[in-house]
């Protein structure tokens, strides 16, 4: 750099914190070219500013400048400046690209089998845009200007980030951020290059110090780099403007020597930049202003401090670390990637700040790992130490067999290798009472669907099954064989604890028109409004136009007996009193408040470019004068920055309220429509969707004036999970009474034993339970894999106790496919509050000739007020007979039955005022139960005879417990 100081400076060759090493070589420092007339580079015939020294990436166009620097320090000093076009993917790259082999005076190509290093130094301008830049290396300069820059580097590093000059470097674009990017600073890179091993690290640093190690082994990209490295790059695809200045090598190897010469006017050794900026007299070498001073009176002189970039005038800044917080520099970008924490925060929401983490050597990014368990396996550090004298242990593992994890055996305070010493709760058992077909003819689509062949019971549906007062609900797409064409039908029976009357069945007439797209998205979901007794049905969309119809008033109140033809009003595209069509509309879901009122969220856009949207409904007065909704507000958004992706789409597990009114929510992301999904995340609000706080409480979007949640919002991250684990979107959740938050995920198990590149998968998978106690922290459970392996996504709830219950699909063998494609057995599992969700273990597992095909449902409502555990699946087909219908079932269990002791033996149980008599029901044999009051005389049956399943069967006897005395037998027959 040139001096405007009218002194005689020192000008020192390089970082005093760091031995000269090696011989550098200028690249390029942008100032020597006359930029008087033009300064573009490769403009497509503008005029080149470097006589071709440089080529523009995809001609520049008008994007690559050599520009005067504002910060430097004298006439002439110039640095090259690019910017990209946002929104044209793969076009809109534009930067520039030097040929090392015929730039400088002599060859400067890294040689293949040689080791070399290169300095540049880069800016991020502040002023808005984003970033998404990459610099770096290759063995191909042609292919720079003709192809998609993204795939044309060999060692890549990365900027990415948000508008405003904020911006992450990263190692590449899926990497952890090395260094926060603010505006308009200077960043020392060094990247030392191994072209034998293709790999290669990455240093860093501001000001003149020397490099500091961020990433190691860093492997080349794209299939790149076999031969020499003969070009220098940097391209962008967004409209943030990245300069870049002073590109050295040294071909020679690892060079971590600052190698811009730097002014030092009075000769003491520090850099009169440093002086400037820290406050002290660049031209005074004595006293608190010379290398030995110490103005802070920290016992740490000014030439330390420099060395180590602490801050000579705060006493807190001592080097180690040099901003102060009582966090070691070296601990914050291990695991911050920077050292923008402090010490009283807590980034991972677990309630230990980053000093109690540090000081106990646990992870401050995972809620899992605190003070007390370093590992985040669930497994407290000191009980670990107790019974196995160190931190290996598994969660999962049952080392005395007894049936009991480490984890439930923890909780317990017994002893996990004594099979004498156990934990005395069990999971609830659940017994099959009885098969409800629905309907014989549901549609189904063709056998090559995309999605799977089922409509009606996917994991997106939402709430298709639902009990509200003396009626259960439930919709389906039917199949008209005259037409040739698919109708939505909507159904009822009436509901009375364990007992249940005949469906009462009404075609809607409303068509389902997409049915021949072969795309299981464009499900049916319902709700229901207790506020004004409308009953709310949604369908057929998948980025359509919103297909909506709703009831008279009162239909599930006080207007019963309205059920049949005139009870819905015509289809509508509107929600709210403008008429204006919602369009874009996927995976509608109403949800109803404990209050009264409903609310219904939906996505627009598409798969990983897509906004969460939360409507609210106002109950209706009087008919015809129905309610309306509030117009849609995204409360989830698809900014942010993440592996070079700048949008994504966030897929929810679902959307409850608790006891008190606060709305929670889960999900994932996704990034582009083929990529896996990343990362757990929850939110929760408790002013009906205006505004968004993390789980430490701090407000993370106030949707009034535009806000939203996007991936930059701090704490939403509860599970980090890279696109490699498998993690499939749109899987359950709920809240229990207690107001404790549960999701359900199927994703890789950390023991993976198989390993697959798929982008989802059930191998190596298991079922885990993520369960958020009010005020607490984030717990972790497991569904054991080996017992019956997993296969569709999974659907959760609660009974009035907070026991949950899980079912899902166990294919018999794992495949690399999505989940709901498979056909297989019904699984039910389940964990009691009692052990804290430890316990978890199969209960039930249902198998029918045909298999069952999509993903099971559940009545929420059903299973909290009455105990029976109602399951909504369809039926499978062979794909070979051309069928496009399977009979649809609502299959039924009750919860909490007392399991027989012994074969053959029975149980009484009680369910409200309902007797519940329990038997193993053998396959192959029809089962039956008949009462008595006295002994005598006959026996009379109670119900018809049900075929026995392979699982145990519970037979209910309504209002069987309000005599005095009574006697149960079951009897059994061969068909």
């Amino acid at each position: 750099m040139k001096s405007a100081s009218s002194s005689r400076p020192v000008l020192l060759a390089a970082s005093l914190a760091t031995a000269a090493q090696g011989q550098w070589t200028l690249v390029d420092d942008f100032d020597d070219y006359d930029t008087s007339t033009v300064t573009t580079i490769g403009a497509n015939g503008a005029g080149d500013a470097t006589g071709g020294a440089w080529d523009g990436v995809f001609d520049g166009t008008g994007n690559a400048m050599v520009l005067d620097d504002p910060d430097g320090e004298g006439a002439g000093d110039q640095m090259l400046e690019v910017w990209g076009i946002p929104g044209q993917g793969a076009g809109g790259w534009r930067g520039a690209v030097t040929d090392l082999s015929s730039h400088a005076s002599g060859d400067l190509t890294i040689g293949h089998n040689t080791s070399a290093t290169v300095f540049f130094r880069f800016r991020a301008a502040s002023g808005g845009g984003n970033f998404d830049c990459m610099f770096g290396l290759t063995d191909s300069p042609a292919d720079l200007d003709t192809n998609n820059a993204w795939q044309d580097f060999a060692v890549m590093p990365f900027l990415a980030g948000g508008g405003g000059g904020e911006a992450d470097f990263r190692a590449d674009p899926g990497g952890t951020a090395i260094a926060d990017v603010p505006g308009d600073t200077w960043h020392n890179v060094w990247l030392v290059i191994d072209n034998a091993a293709k790999s290669f690290d990455i240093h860093t640093s501001t000001g003149s110090a020397g490099g500091i190690l961020r990433v190691s082994g860093a492997s080349y990209r794209n299939g790149l780099g076999s031969g020499d490295l003969a070009a220098f790059g940097i391209a962008e695809r967004e409209s943030g403007h990245v300069q870049i200045d002073d590109i050295y090598l040294d071909l020679s190897g690892q060079n971590l020597t600052h190698p811009v010469p730097v002014i030092d006017t009075d000769e003491d050794g520090l850099p009169d930049w440093w002086e400037e900026e820290n406050e002290l007299d660049p031209g005074d070498a004595t006293g608190d202003n010379g290398a030995t001073g110490d103005p802070d009176d920290d016992t740490i002189d000014n030439l330390a401090e420099f060395q180590a970039g602490s801050d000579p005038q705060v006493a807190a800044s001592v080097p180690g670390d040099t901003d102060g917080d009582g966090l070691q520099d070296d601990w914050e970008w291990l695991w911050f990637g920077g050292d923008d924490q402090d010490g009283g925060g807590d980034p991972d929401g677990d309630g230990e700040d980053n000093l109690a983490e540090q000081a106990a050597g646990s992870d401050p990014t995972s809620s899992f790992s605190t003070p007390d368990d370093t590992d985040g396996d669930s497994l407290a550090d000191d009980w670990e130490q107790l019974h196995f004298g160190n931190l290996d242990a598994g969660a999962y593992e049952d080392p005395d067999a007894d049936g009991f994890t480490n984890q439930a055996e923890s909780i317990a305070a017994t002893v996990p290798d004594d099979g004498g010493s156990r934990p005395a709760w069990k999971s609830p058992a659940v017994g099959w009472t009885r098969d409800s077909v629905i309907a014989t003819d549901a549609y189904m689509l063709d056998t090559g669907a995309p999605y799977g062949r089922v409509v009606n019971g996917v994991a997106h549906q939402g709430t298709t099954l639902l009990t509200f007062g003396a009626y259960q609900y439930g919709a389906w797409y039917d199949y008209d064989e005259l037409a040739d064409r698919s109708f939505v039908v909507l159904a009822r029976r009436s509901v009375d604890g364990a007992g249940v009357g005949a469906w009462e069945i009404f075609p809607t007439g409303s068509e389902f028109i997409r049915g021949f797209e072969n795309d299981n998205h464009n499900a049916i979901t319902l709700g229901i409004c207790p506020a004004d007794g409308t009953l709310h049905l949604s369908w057929d969309h998948h980025g359509h136009d919103l297909r909506y119809r709703r009831s008279v008033l009162g239909l599930c109140t006080d207007n019963t007996a309205a059920w049949g033809s005139g009870m819905l009003h015509p289809e509508q595209s509107h929600l709210d009193p403008s008429l204006q069509t919602v369009g874009g509309v996927t995976y509608p879901h109403f949800v109803t408040s404990p209050a009264g009122g409903l609310v219904l969220t939906w996505r627009t856009g598409t798969s990983g470019d897509g906004d969460q949207l939360l409507s609210t409904y106002l109950p209706g007065t009087e008919d015809p004068a129905d309610g309306v909704w509030t117009p849609g507000r995204v409360f989830i958004g698809r900014g942010g920055s993440y592996g070079g992706s700048n949008e994504r789409c966030p897929y929810i597990n679902g959307l409850d309220f608790d006891p008190d009114g606060t709305i929670h929510v889960t999900w994932t992301w996704r990034e582009t429509p083929s990529s896996s999904n990343h990362d757990i995340c929850y939110a929760w609000s408790e002013d009906g969707g205006a505004t968004w706080r993390n789980r430490a409480g701090a407000v993370i979007a106030d949707t009034g004036p535009g806000g939203r949640i996007d991936l930059d919002s701090p704490g939403i991250v509860f599970k980090p999970l890279d696109e490699q684990q498998l993690l499939i979107n749109q899987q359950s959740q709920c809240v229990d009474r207690e107001g404790r938050v549960h999701a359900m995920m199927m994703h890789r198990r950390g023991d993976d034993p198989v390993g697959t590149a798929a982008s989802y998968s059930q191998r190596g998978t298991a079922y885990h339970h993520y369960y958020l106690e009010p005020g607490g922290r984030w717990q972790e459970r497991r569904i054991p894999p080996d017992v019956l392996p997993p296969g569709s996504r999974p659907c959760i709830g609660h009974d009035a106790d907070g026991n949950l219950y899980a079912v899902y699909l166990s294919y018999d063998e794992p495949f690399d496919i999505v989940p709901g494609r498979g056909v297989g057995a019904l699984a039910v599992a389940s964990a009691s509050a009692a052990s804290h969700y430890s316990d978890w273990r199969l209960v039930s597992a249902l198998e029918v000739a045909n298999e069952f095909g999509g993903e099971p449902l559940i009545d929420p409502d059903r299973l909290v007020e009455d105990g029976v555990l109602s399951v909504y699946i369809q039926e499978n087909r062979p794909d070979d007979n051309g069928d496009t219908t399977a009979p649809l079932h609502v299959h039924e269990f009750i919860v909490g039955v007392a399991e027989p002791v012994a074969a053959g033996s029975i149980t009484l149980s009680r369910s409200g005022d309902d007797a519940v008599v329990s038997v193993f029901g053998e396959a192959g044999s029809n089962h039956g139960l008949e009462t008595n009051t006295d002994l005598s005389g006959d026996w009379t049956p109670v119900g018809p005879m049900v075929p026995g399943q392979g699982v145990l069967l519970s037979f209910p006897h309504v209002d069987g417990l309000l005599d005095d005395w009574r006697f149960y037998r079951v009897t059994s027959e061969s068909p």
